[in-house]
């Protein structure tokens, strides 16, 4: 263990008895030199950049941006240990959507709010091990229906559906997206935001867009699709041949 904390810690909150054995006692065990550190420490391996959340399960998982640890609400006070603390932890990545015992959570900027009543997002969600799990300040009330998220600072809405996130260019097909009216819009850090996939933006008001699979063209107006019917109608209005190609959904 990595001090008298992590014992307490995991001794119910008091730091437990210890026996004291001689050193020729000691050396007919084997000991791991593998730490065990306090829930939701952050560590580094001396002399190397990385910086690693530590899990009880034996993983280590990497930290691609100090604004997510911010957004999710975890210390960011950093161990640095030897390297042979580190041996036989297994390698991971943290990302923003995360896992706990099945419930799903976004960064809400300084804790995690669950989303429900599934993940619409298509991210798949890092899983935490319990004890991290409580290390969050979890939001009580659910996140339903589509995600929304943009970086604070910034007003471009990005909407994650499909692993993807997507830059939504107008208000009025954020809403239509959203099923009518306007939705909750997450302001994340800038590194959270990172750490998504990102996608083409959404076809904007004014262009032209036709479904993968099909022929027929369409015109975006607001949150309606306005049928082509011939390229010289194109040409009339001056909408040009430029045609973007989305899925069918």
């Amino acid at each position: 263990l990595y001090d008298e904390a992590v014992a307490a810690e995991l001794n119910g909150g008091s730091v437990p008895y210890a026996a004291v054995m001689a050193p020729a006692q000691l050396r007919a065990f084997t000991v791991d030199s593998r730490m065990t550190f306090r829930a939701g420490q952050l560590v580094s391996a001396s002399g190397a950049p990385e910086v690693y959340l530590a899990m009880r399960d034996g993983r280590l998982l990497h930290v691609p941006s100090w604004d997510l640890i911010r957004d999710v609400g975890l210390s960011r006070t950093k161990l640095t240990v030897p390297t042979s603390a580190l041996n036989g932890y297994s390698r991971g990545t943290l990302g923003a959507v995360l896992d706990c015992g099945g419930t799903v959570y976004i960064p809400s900027g300084s804790g995690v709010s669950p989303i429900a009543p599934s993940n619409p997002t298509g991210v798949v969600p890092t899983e935490l091990d319990r004890a991290t799990c409580g290390m969050l300040r979890t939001e009580e009330v659910a996140v339903t229906g589509e995600i929304f998220v943009r970086i604070v600072g910034d007003e471009r809405v990005l909407h994650l559906s499909g692993g993807l996130a997507r830059h939504v260019p107008r208000a009025v097909q954020v809403r239509a997206i959203a099923g009518g009216s306007y939705p909750a819009v997450h302001g994340l850090r800038a590194g959270t935001v990172s750490t998504f996939t990102m996608g083409r933006p959404y076809a904007a008001v004014g262009t032209l867009v036709r479904a993968s699979g099909t022929t027929e063209v369409w015109l975006v107006d607001g949150d309606r699709l306005l049928h082509l019917p011939t390229w010289d109608m194109a040409a009339d209005f001056g909408l040009g041949r430029t045609v973007a190609v989305e899925s069918a959904a």
